[in-house]
């Protein structure tokens, strides 16, 4: 298969991504309630699609924003696939642009913002320190504020793993907007609920597009490290734990359950073996880039894991908060 073959950049099926991950995706509680008015950025990249065809399925208005038209072409194609007149209203917009911003906000009606817009790729961001921090914290903290000068009631940030303990540029901004957020809504009025995911499986630029990549080209599979592992978590399981996290308005730093932690030599065996395009492969091992980890994590040294009102999600306290409760 070459890359102008058909199915080269397929995504991935329910079915692949079950047989990746062991086991199939477990469906989260969906409070009941009247539909709500959903703004999404990032709604073009892969976690934002999910996302958004999850609320509409689920009767809720969504406003789906992204800077990416490709991205927001791929999310009309894929409402047109399983619904003939449900669409989000879509908007290609840059989160720069403060001024329509403040208007789409102070119009809209939102009963809560979904921030999943953010530079995710670990290496281009070691290059790019400036605009890394600049788009994943300064749009980061202004959408918060414009959408409280709006009176939203609920603002719900999509972090990541590697916010933890992070080593490289793109792990240090996503902290640092988690402690911007916490610190601008202890005494504000609309709630705020950081999510921590780990890496989607399947996802836009992911190891396992990386992977049928290669096989597609006959080429070794490149992996950083033999001892490299990652956290992993279904699209279906990753757009449920935002939409319950909204429509339950749960607060503050939450992680799912339902996420495996894969040897990414292991992930390759498991890839070779589903789509079988070659009888042999090739592993090629590349070294860790920088900022890279061997091992991820969704909760820090000094950070604790409590039930939380939502099956399926725990809570992230720090060691001192909990031990002065008690």
């Amino acid at each position: 298969m070459r890359p102008n073959d058909p199915g080269f950049d397929v995504l991935l099926s329910e079915d692949e991504i079950a047989s990746l991950m062991g086991c199939p995706p477990r469906d989260l509680e969906l409070a009941s309630a009247a539909p709500l008015r959903l703004l999404v950025t990032g709604a073009g990249g892969s976690i934002g699609r999910a996302l958004t065809l999850s609320l509409l399925s689920h009767g809720h208005k969504v406003t789906a924003l992204d800077r990416s038209e490709k991205g927001l072409f791929l999310l009309l194609q894929e409402c047109a696939e399983w619904s003939d007149t449900i669409r989000p209203e879509v908007l290609v917009q840059d989160l720069g642009d403060y001024e329509r911003l403040a208007s789409l906000l102070t119009h809209g009606s939102f009963d809560a913002v979904i921030h999943a817009a953010a530079y995710k790729h670990v290496g281009f961001m070691e290059a790019n320190q400036k605009e890394c921090f600049r788009n994943n914290v300064g749009h980061t903290i202004e959408l918060f504020r414009q959408a409280e000068s709006a009176r939203v009631a609920r603002f719900v940030f999509l972090s990541t793993d590697k916010a933890v303990e992070a080593t490289s540029i793109m792990g240090q901004s996503k902290a640092e907007a988690e402690l911007a957020l916490t610190l601008a809504a202890a005494n504000g009025k609309m709630s705020l609920a950081i999510l921590r995911l780990p890496n989607v499986l399947g996802s836009d630029g992911s190891v396992v597009q990386i992977f049928r990549r290669q096989a597609c080209l006959g080429r070794p599979f490149t992996v950083t490290d033999s001892q490299a592992a990652r956290l992993f978590v279904a699209p279906q399981s990753a757009s449920h734990f935002v939409e319950s996290a909204v429509t339950n308005d749960l607060q503050g730093v939450l992680v799912p359950t339902d996420f495996i932690e894969l040897n990414i030599v292991e992930l390759a065996d498991r890839c070779h073996q589903l789509w079988g395009i070659c009888p042999t492969y090739e592993i090629a091992i590349t070294g860790l880039g920088a900022g890279e980890k061997l091992r991820e994590s969704l909760i820090a040294s000094h950070e604790i894991l409590v039930p939380s009102p939502l099956k399926g999600t725990h809570l992230v306290q720090t060691k001192c908060s909990t031990t002065h409760e008690n």
